[in-house]
């Protein structure tokens, strides 16, 4: 996606980290191949990954594999392709009863279009 007149090129991505940094609720942003490309630090916390071993790998090998659902996948790929939006997906992690609410769109605007933001 091209920056809008008057933005530098890389406003896009800076902006998505941006957000995703200073948010206080659990958020990630993923690439095109849903692997972590930033997360807040309220998502590390709550859900246990370790910082450091976050970025760059899949969010589906995150934790324990407690991520890797197949409904969670094809959700995430037609988001992705621009075919749908979650609204409210509810999945249990294998941990502590601990319930996670999925709401994903694909932004074209504000966020690079290799990016997605949950």
């Amino acid at each position: 996606m091209a920056a809008p007149s008057g933005l530098h090129p890389r406003a896009p991505d800076s902006l998505a980290l941006a957000v995703v940094a200073s948010s206080n609720a659990p958020l990630v942003l993923l690439d095109d191949a849903f692997n972590l490309i930033a997360a807040s630090d309220t998502f590390f916390r709550d859900f246990q990954i370790d910082p450091a071993n976050g970025p760059g790998r899949p969010v589906f090998e995150l934790g324990a594999g407690e991520w890797d659902v197949p409904q969670l996948r094809e959700l995430l790929t037609a988001t992705a392709a621009g075919h749908a939006e979650i609204d409210a997906y509810e999945m249990d992690l294998d941990r502590e009863g601990q319930t996670l609410t999925w709401r994903a769109r694909f932004n074209d605007q504000a966020i690079p279009p290799d990016r997605i933001a949950l």
